[in-house]
């Protein structure tokens, strides 16, 4: 079983609402933090480990308060250089996703949730360097996303299958685009780059290379 698999496992296993009936009256639910974020998070495989490097990195800087376990791995990892710290985080977020979010007496752990998403979720946008992200908002990256609309023409889904935005992008392509196909191609990129990164074969993850990448 691959590490992905097994996330998958881990987060089946937790997923969820448990209980139990007494005269066929439902009197006890649970519902925990990996019934939320199902398969957004990131996986355990040599292909996330730069993924849990900037997560890390993104522990270090915060200024935000954090619980103390994580506060812990912080103090005790502070060298983002070291791959210890990075496999810290990724336990402290595995064992987090078996932890209750709600049950029918309490009321819901959003503190978790929230540093769960913020440190075990990595964005696609958070992949790209800052050179290679355009703006994705005006004009000032116009060339950038006409160039990147131009690719639709020729595009081969063996290196990534085209969603219905994008197909109907390409049904129908301009040679010479105007502002409604690039803004739509922006829009695009800027929706998807605020989706999970699941892996560098993922589809979503390789149209943003192609298609929303600065040159």
């Amino acid at each position: 079983m691959t590490s992905t698999a097994k996330i998958g496992a881990l987060l089946s296993s937790v997923t969820g609402a448990s209980g139990a009936t007494v005269g066929g009256v439902y009197y006890f639910s649970k519902e925990t933090i990996g019934s939320l974020i199902k398969s957004d998070v990131l996986g355990e495989e040599v292909d996330f480990n730069e993924s849990w490097k900037s997560q890390h990195k993104k522990l270090l800087d915060s200024k935000d308060s954090i619980s103390p376990k994580l506060n812990e791995i912080k103090k005790k990892y502070s060298d983002n250089a070291k791959s210890e710290g990075h496999k810290a985080l990724a336990n402290w977020c595995k064992n987090a996703y078996s932890q209750t979010y709600k049950h029918a007496f309490s009321s819901e752990n959003n503190d978790l949730l929230i540093e769960v998403k913020k440190y075990c979720i990595q964005p696609i946008k958070d992949k790209l360097t800052n050179d290679k992200k355009p703006t994705l908002s005006g004009n000032t990256d116009k060339s950038t996303f006409e160039n990147n609309y131009k690719k639709l023409k020729t595009h081969d889904e063996k290196n990534g299958k085209l969603d219905s935005k994008l197909l109907a992008l390409k049904e129908s392509f301009k040679e010479s685009p105007t502002d409604t196909e690039w803004k739509a191609l922006q829009s695009w990129c800027s929706e998807t780059f605020e989706k999970p990164f699941k892996g560098s074969n993922n589809n979503d993850f390789k149209l943003v290379e192609i298609f929303c990448k600065k040159g």
